[in-house]
This record gives C-alpha cells, structure tokens and sequence, in this order.
C-alpha cells in the first residue's frame, strides 16, 4: 500500500516462531541424534505438553516440521490446541546426519576431525557414512529461509509461521538468517521468535531460548 507522499510500498512484518523438540532419551545420555528415529522421552513429553500449552495464547497460520519421530511427537502436543493448523513435513529440517558417529557420546565428530588433522575445517568436516558437513546443513537452512521469504513477500496480509525443528538445525538455520545469529545454544522446546520486513528483507530476533513455561505447571 502507497504512503500518502511518496508512494513507497509500506513492509508488513511477519512472525517465524521456531521450537526445538522435547527431551529424548539420546539427549539426556549426551548421545548424538542425527537423524536417528529417537522419540521423545517421558519428560520430553511433558516438556512438549507445557510449550503447547504455553503458545496456545498466541495463534499461526501455518506451520512447518521435520519428519521425525521427536520433532512430529513436539508437533502432535502443540496441534492439541491448534487443530485446524495444516503443519508441512519437510526432510530438509531435519537434524544434521551424523554418519557412523550416529549414537556415539557428543563431541565424537570434532574428536575425530581433530584426529584425522581436520580440527581447521569442522564447518566443511563430512563423516563417514552419508554424514553432513555444518556447512551442508547451513545450505539447506539458506534454501527454506529463501522459501519462507518468498511465502511472507507473496502473502497477502502478515503472516505467523511455526517451525518445530532440532538443535543443531535451528543454529544453522539461524545463521542463514542474519548476520549476528542467537549465540545460546537451544534447549529443550526452547523457543525463538523473528521478524520479517518485506520491503526490506530483513529479519531480527524478538524473543529467544525462551523456557518459562517449563517452570509453569500443566
């Protein structure tokens, strides 16, 4: 819409909310993940419970998740008070795939790098076994922000999306974002919240690692 004077296009300002998944068992043993078909835990569960509880004041008009089992379990308590929210399942926000290292104690992949005479190249560092490079799970984050650029620009009125994702996606993704990504790393169905500007294509974090509501009662 044209401003009275100079007829510039006015930026509407729309809302990405971006939740990682509940506990899962790997996560309290300090287990890699990847894309290991681990559910949630018991806590998981009622963590999950609590952050669907806790968003159910605020409202989205669509929603997108990686496909497995712990993101989709976050996802199915959340959908409990949004049951006409249509959710897309998308590989491409999955976790990084960690190869052989899969169910090994955390910090094996930069052990190993280190080992091999790669501790200089961890961002480009690909384990055996089908693993991801950090810059190839970047990669994947740059292509759905450019998706999700594209819907909010497309729009047409502010648009509120809900992403449920994993940890070390979500820094990646974050880091295709904007150029001073959130540093604390996310816990447990911690949850972010950014802003899109379209007429300027510019993002910023309005709320970040936010927990409270695992120290609410369900």
């Amino acid at each position: 819409m044209g401003s009275g004077s100079g007829g510039e296009k006015k930026g509407r300002v729309h809302k990405l909310w971006v939740v990682r998944h509940g506990e899962t068992e790997f996560n309290k043993k300090s287990i890699i993940q990847g894309q290991n078909d681990v559910p949630l835990s018991e806590e998981g569960h009622r963590q999950a419970l609590k952050v669907g509880k806790w968003l159910s004041k605020f409202s989205f008009d669509t929603a997108i998740c990686s496909d497995l089992p712990r993101t989709r379990q976050t996802m199915g308590h959340i959908l409990a008070h949004f049951p006409s929210l249509q959710v897309k399942y998308d590989e491409r926000i999955r976790e990084r795939h960690c190869g052989k290292y899969t169910a090994q104690p955390r910090g094996t992949i930069d052990k190993v790098a280190v080992a091999e005479g790669k501790g200089d190249m961890l961002r480009d560092y690909r384990p055996d076994g089908g693993g991801e490079s950090l810059n190839d799970v970047k990669r994947r984050g740059k292509e759905v922000a450019g998706e999700i650029e594209e819907l909010f620009k497309n729009a047409e009125k502010s648009t509120v999306m809900l992403m449920v994702s994993h940890g070390r996606f979500m820094v990646e993704f974050f880091k295709s974002l904007m150029d001073v990504p959130p540093r604390n790393a996310p816990q447990n169905t911690s949850v972010y919240r950014f802003a899109f500007n379209d007429s300027t294509s510019r993002w910023s974090v309005e709320m970040q690692n936010q927990t409270d509501h695992l120290h609410r009662p369900l």
